[in-house]
């Protein structure tokens, strides 16, 4: 079996410091539990720790709000890499709870001090023609990283890298906290693999922004993209990272038991001591949220042009004719999304991938369902009229907001990151972090012997909780999975349902640039 125990045994230590910077450690006797929170979709890590204090601990530290704490933790069982060492502010406290003998009992709240640096400043400046990785660098650094007494380091791929952010922005930060116009950076970039969003997040090697598809299948860091003012170009293959996924994890349903009444585990893997489905799917979710088909229709204040650029079937004016009034008869043109058609070119969770659903699923074919309406000013440069914002006036640049590439795709994937979602408890370790691949290995209830058809394989961690209770330490993890394992069967036909293939290749922005197809309303 190895070392798979369902709780592990913790290592612990925490200190306290006061307004006069005096550290003050806590006896074990004094701490009731522990918890640290990670997240994908929080900026900062946060937690807190409930005290038994029966001496007046918080009147002769005191404990006022002026506060730093220090928590070093770490499971015995792993001693293959250091304890986490976490430096925290402390920024309230709870209502105390005081018996007849004079015990009280307070939940203190603690958060990365970045976070209160946050709170402290706005961002009042703009930026010409740079990249998203560079933008963000520049605020976490001026702003945040300068105002702490911890500074960590910041992980951003570079220009180099086919997981940066392929495209220049334009972007005028009014009076904006640090960490929004972080996450307005993340939230408008394209990655040059493909399709998908950014994130912003700390784990426990510090902040991070990262593609979600960097997250969901792991690269080697090596130099694959030369860029110039003229062009982007791939430069070598796409080399996966090897042993991405970090953990293997046992999820056991009742009914799945052998012949023998013992499932057969190896010594890397660990027991998951309770689990549970948090969703499977939510079509009304999905239908709302963009998932399957979504439209844009965009407007160019510049030329009063409403919808895509499509000069085909355009007429010229004529004095007197009945188009004197109009330049053109040319329809405004949609930008359409279809989760059936563009699955092949997200990146997915390493390892087999197919649709959440098949192509004649109910919420698919209906741009309808999702409707956003931006501006744009897209092909300025390319148009003669404008050509006073070429780059040429002034050494400046005009750059397309690429809301035609990032607005649709981004909604379809946090909907689909956000079908199978999968909690589980297991034993502490605090290697694990957010934002790594773990394996789990789902028996099927059904097929004797064999693992889950559509829910085994590997996840991504985007929520995680190390909890120390007692002499206990565990883990509680959200893990999301945004492709099943195998393929949807037509069982009357025997044939797949699905119409794209995992082996599909996967344009990118570098091999596409701007190329739309605007006659079936859809870019590519």
């Amino acid at each position: 079996m190895g070392d798979n125990r369902q709780i592990g045994d913790k290592n612990l230590s925490v200190i306290i410091s006061n307004y006069l910077d005096q550290k003050i450690a806590l006896d074990s006797s004094a701490i009731i539990d522990v918890i640290i929170h990670e997240s994908l979709y929080d900026n900062t890590t946060h937690g807190e720790i409930t005290v038994l204090d029966i001496g007046g601990f918080e009147e002769r530290i005191p404990i006022i709000g002026q506060e730093r704490i220090q928590i070093i933790f770490g499971a015995k069982s792993n001693k293959l890499l250091a304890h986490q060492v976490k430096e925290f502010v402390i920024y309230n406290m709870s209502p105390k709870l005081i018996d007849e003998g004079k015990r009280q009992a307070y939940v203190l709240y603690f958060i990365s001090e970045e976070y209160i640096a946050n709170l402290k400043f706005k961002v009042s400046r703009s930026y010409k023609s740079e990249f998203a990785q560079d933008i963000v660098s520049n605020i976490y650094n001026e702003f945040i990283s300068n105002e702490v007494k911890f500074p960590k380091h910041i992980h951003a791929d570079g220009l180099t890298d086919l997981d940066s952010s392929v495209y220049r922005m334009h972007l005028v930060m009014a009076q904006f906290r640090p960490f929004e116009c972080i996450n307005l950076v993340a939230k408008r970039s394209v990655p040059a693999r493909g399709l998908g969003k950014f994130v912003f997040y700390e784990n426990k090697d510090g902040y991070n922004f990262k593609s979600i598809e960097s997250l969901l299948n792991p690269k080697s860091s090596i130099q694959d993209m030369d860029r110039t003012e003229e062009a982007l170009t791939q430069i070598s293959e796409i080399t996966e990272e090897e042993n991405a996924v970090t953990a293997t994890y046992v999820l056991m349903p009742a009914n799945a038991l052998s012949e023998t009444g013992v499932f057969e585990m190896s010594g890397d893997e660990t027991i998951i001591t309770s689990f549970k489905f948090e969703s499977t799917f939510n079509v009304m979710a999905n239908i709302i949220g963009g998932m399957y088909s979504s439209r844009l229709m965009t407007y160019d204040p510049v030329t009063q042009r409403i919808g895509a650029l499509n000069d085909q079937g355009a007429t010229v004016s004529t004095k007197g004719s009945e188009l004197a009034s109009r330049e053109s008869n040319v329809k405004s043109e949609f930008y359409d999304f279809d989760y059936s058609s563009r699955f092949g070119q997200f990146t997915h969770v390493k390892g087999a991938t197919n649709p959440l659903c098949s192509p004649t699923h109910t919420g698919i074919g209906y741009p309808n369902s999702n409707y956003k309406f931006m501006t744009t000013n897209f092909e300025h440069n390319s148009r003669k009229q404008l050509s006073l914002l070429t780059n040429r006036m002034a050494g400046q640049f005009e750059v397309d907001n690429q809301v035609e590439r990032w607005l649709l795709p981004n909604m379809s994937q946090n909907r689909q990151l956000k079908n199978i979602v999968l909690s589980v408890r297991v034993a502490g370790d605090h290697s694990r972090t957010v934002g790594e691949l773990v394996h789990i290995d789902m028996p099927s209830s059904y097929f004797q012997g064999e693992k889950h058809k559509y829910y085994a394989g590997n996840y991504l961690i985007t929520d995680l909780s190390h909890k120390i209770i007692g002499d206990n330490y565990y883990m509680d993890m959200k893990l999301c999975k945004d492709a099943l394992s195998a393929k949807l069967i037509d069982l009357t036909n025997d044939n797949s349902a699905n119409t794209v293939s995992s082996e599909q290749s996967t344009p990118s922005p570098i091999n596409e640039d701007s190329e739309r197809d605007i006659n079936d309303n859809t870019w590519t």
